[in-house]
């Protein structure tokens, strides 16, 4: 876990610097900020991202940067053109993209995908009638809730009741595994 929090703070300091394949981006609504710029297709978004530069000394309030465009390529459902990414996510820049604008010219834009980390899966659930996403770590559960653990550390509970179909199966399966008890 300390390694993927040195691997976020590295990306935050260096984030608009040249980008290359594997680099890690962690869009966590704080220290960076996405917008969908456009919904292409089912499974590709195009993204603008903002990493936070300093703070207002009067206010306290964050002052962002553009880090750059983006072709996102995850299942974009719920996104809408304009419109901040109020899921949590971690993903991974994976290659780049070449694609014909409406007005006629060639654009490249580095693509984006789910970043897979061991032990890490994408969680569907509602709040308010909205769908949202979250990139966790599975860690524990009871019949009214399950508990998982960010890419940062951070614990989160989310209610068993508004999670995706998915998921619930997800989990039905996992409680069927043997688990490791230790003893003092």
């Amino acid at each position: 876990m300390k390694r993927i929090l040195s691997l976020l703070l590295v990306l935050l300091v260096s984030m608009g610097a040249s980008w290359k394949d594997g680099d890690i981006i962690a869009i966590d609504g704080n220290t960076v900020l996405g917008r969908v710029e456009q919904v292409v297709d089912k499974d590709n978004a195009i993204i603008s991202l903002k990493k936070i530069h300093s703070v207002n000394p009067k206010s306290g309030a964050p002052i962002f940067l553009d880090a750059g465009e983006f072709w996102m390529n995850v299942p974009t459902t719920g996104m809408v053109d304009d419109t901040g990414i109020k899921d949590h996510l971690l993903l991974e820049i994976d290659g780049t993209k070449q694609y014909n604008t409406a007005g006629g010219s060639t654009r490249t834009l580095r693509v984006l995908k789910i970043a897979t980390l061991k032990g890490f899966r994408q969680w569907t659930y509602k709040v308010n009638n909205k769908e949202r996403k979250l990139l966790a770590k599975y860690v524990e559960r009871n019949p009214n809730w399950v508990k998982v653990e960010l890419p940062a550390g951070k614990k989160q509970t989310l209610s068993y009741r508004y999670l995706s179909r998915e998921d619930k199966e997800w989990l039905a399966e996992e409680a069927k595994k043997p688990r490791l008890v230790q003893v003092k």
